[in-house]
């Protein structure tokens, strides 16, 4: 996720202006934050408490969800990418924050995901 952040900083850079720079910024601290914290509670398994990884993941994810969605509403707006594009970043973060149990929609987020990979790659 990390990648396609850059990816599609790199794509769009010239017409992002300063919500975009600023979104992208946040979108990608949050999802490290989210990364790192994970990491951190996997492999010392809570040996320090859970206090550090607990508060990093909140900000992450908080990061993480504020910044896809301006990320995406910015990506929408540029036209650089397909449109649908933009509705994806921005669906993503909502449809994993909504707390949806059955698999259907993580899937086809994951195919909208792998659209987006490849609209980036004939790009």
């Amino acid at each position: 996720m990390l990648a396609v952040l850059i990816v599609l900083h790199v794509v769009q850079v010239r017409s992002l202006g300063r919500l975009g720079r600023i979104s992208f910024v946040v979108a990608f601290i949050g999802t490290a934050l989210v990364l790192v914290s994970t990491l951190w509670s996997v492999i010392l398994l809570d040996r320090f408490g859970t206090t550090v990884p607990g508060l990093m993941f909140g900000l992450g994810l908080l990061g993480w969800l504020v910044g896809f969605v301006f990320f995406g509403i910015v990506t929408f707006r540029t036209r650089v990418l397909p449109r649908w594009s933009g509705l994806l970043l921005v669906a993503y973060p909502l449809v994993l924050s909504a707390g949806v149990l059955v698999e259907g929609p993580l899937i086809l987020v994951g195919l909208l995901w792998l659209a987006l990979g490849y609209a980036m790659w004939i790009r």
